[in-house]
């Protein structure tokens, strides 16, 4: 039964993994993602609060150090919550610059996609009593 339920959950369900200008995005229905950075931050991301750009954001190391390290978007457009995701692989080298080494596509950042998408999925699926 609950296989059936999330074949039909991926059937129905509008969820894409794009690459945009080679950025991997995550897209759900506003009604499938209850709190989107709630969700998030029970995937394994922190969250970061930028003062000096006003933005927020989210990050996972891989190990210990800060980088690399997943780091992600949330952006809400519409009737539609997206998760851009991305890989740094290190650290502004510049101060006061935003540019960094990241990787926008390739095999782990597909993968870490793919595990985020299966996550959040899980997280919001009615579970049968």
């Amino acid at each position: 039964m609950m296989v059936l339920l999330l074949i039909n959950l991926f059937v129905v369900t509008v969820l894409w993994l794009l690459k945009i200008n080679q950025i991997m995005i995550i897209k759900f229905k506003k009604e499938q993602i209850s709190d989107p950075e709630k969700n998030l931050m029970r995937c394994g991301y922190a969250k970061i609060i930028d003062r000096r750009m006003g933005k927020t954001s989210f990050a996972k190391r891989i190990h210990r150090d800060f980088y690399p390290r997943y780091h992600v978007y949330i952006k809400q457009e519409g009737d539609f919550v997206s998760f851009d995701l991305h890989l740094d692989q290190k650290r502004p080298i510049y101060e006061g610059v935003t540019a960094h080494s990241g990787e926008y596509d390739g095999e782990v950042v597909e993968r870490e996609g793919e595990r985020i998408s299966a996550l959040l999925l899980s997280q919001n699926t009615p579970q049968n009593p």
